[in-house]
């Protein structure tokens, strides 16, 4: 994981909506007459945001009476929420939780809570619970799928170094969560079984019953070479993993494999404000969620018309000119090479200045003649490469 990803999360923080947008959490529950008719007033004085110590205090009075009206523990927790108590409110929420395990106020906050101190794992499995609830919401779906890639990420990276230092057991353990991780998604459970099989980690596959399991130590000489990066590959990709393979040998990449790469190598990227732009052509699109990310922080464009043509090939200048608004996105320094003229460029262009953060950072090079050749397409695995390129060069930067 980057450290530029970790800087940037660790600035999240639970957003806070207004108190007159909350949904009520009543609505989930049926409470008996009187309790509804005295929790309504409560709620209503809890909206108004004049008197919350002495809500708090006569929540607390009916709560002893009753301890178990949940949506009255709830408002409690709002109440520390807005109040600045985060344990107080998590410890609530959990306590909610256990009770009822599909409370959607419930699992938001403590899925939110998770995701901001790095317990991907936990933060993964609490928003595919809320998404079972919850079908809609492009917000809720991003932070599903980027809590579930950070989760392998680590998981993955933790078996790996538990691997090299000799720790076979714990290493099974990692991977066993990873691949409990992949959820009903038999194509993925399988790569990755295989590319845990190729680590030589030892581990039975996923079905075996754990007496068959060896409990095999495993030395990091024994890894095969290339393995590791399909373990991260499966880790970036998730179920999308065949997508990765087609980008990996495609002879001219297209607007959406970028788009897909782009939002892949650079989760962060949902962390920037995006605008809410319309694009006509991509609800058939399997990287529609990642064309509207990229589209909305404004590392590519939409057409006039307001589609984005995803099958459209991507040309070596426009791949550039992106690279540029990424660079300049994730402030990274200016290149200390001095500017690199390319023959086929005029060099009071505007794109002659885009072609400098790629050509400076080695991410793209001109051809034996001096020639950038702009409106020549760029094949899939070289993609990947820069991708791999800038987001080292990115940890380097911010390490």
């Amino acid at each position: 994981m980057t450290v530029i990803l970790i800087s940037l999360l660790l600035q999240i923080q639970i957003a806070l909506p207004e108190r007159a947008n909350l949904a009520n959490p009543a609505s989930s529950y049926s409470l008996p007459p009187q309790t509804q008719k005295d929790y309504d007033k409560l709620w209503k004085r809890f909206l108004g945001g004049k008197d919350d110590r002495r809500v708090s205090d006569d929540l607390t009075k009916s709560l002893k009476k009753n301890p178990e009206v949940l949506p009255a523990v709830l408002v409690q927790a709002y109440l520390d929420l807005y109040g600045g108590r985060p344990d107080e409110a998590e410890r609530r929420l959990e306590f909610v939780l256990s009770k009822n395990p599909t409370d959607p106020v419930a699992l938001t906050y403590l899925a939110d809570f998770a995701y901001t101190r790095g317990d991907y794992v936990r933060a993964s499995e609490l928003y595919t619970r809320l998404r079972a609830i919850h079908t809609s919401g492009s917000n809720l779906q991003m932070k599903s799928q980027r809590s579930l890639l950070l989760a392998m990420e680590a998981l993955l990276q933790g078996a790996k170094l538990a691997i090299s230092e000799n720790r076979s057991g714990d290493a099974q353990k990692l991977y066993q969560q990873a691949l409990n991780l992949t959820g009903n998604e038999p194509a993925l459970r399988d790569q990755l079984n295989a590319a845990i099989n190729r680590e030589g980690s030892g581990q039975a596959r996923v079905g075996q019953s754990e007496d068959r399991q060896e409990d095999h130590p495993v030395t990091a000489t024994e890894t095969i070479p290339g393995s590791t990066a399909s373990i991260e590959d499966l880790g970036r990709w998730g179920n999308q993993i065949d997508h990765f393979r087609e980008i990996q040998v495609s002879e001219s990449l297209t607007r959406e494999q970028l788009a897909a790469l782009l939002a892949v190598y650079f989760p962060e990227l949902g962390q920037y404000r995006a605008s809410d732009e319309v694009i006509a052509d991509v609800q058939q699109s399997w990287a529609q969620s990642a064309i509207r990310l990229v589209v909305g922080v404004g590392l590519l464009d939409s057409m006039a018309n307001h589609t984005f043509q995803p099958a459209r090939t991507v040309t070596r200048g426009e791949f550039a000119a992106v690279l540029a608004r990424l660079t300049r996105l994730f402030s990274l320094p200016a290149s200390a090479a001095p500017l690199i003229r390319p023959l086929d460029v005029v060099p009071d262009s505007t794109l002659y200045l885009e072609l400098q953060p790629a050509l400076g950072y080695g991410l793209m090079t001109l051809d034996n003649a001096g020639n950038f050749n702009v409106r020549d397409v760029v094949r899939g695995g070289e993609a990947v490469n820069i991708a791999e390129k800038l987001h080292r060069l990115l940890r380097k930067n911010t390490g």
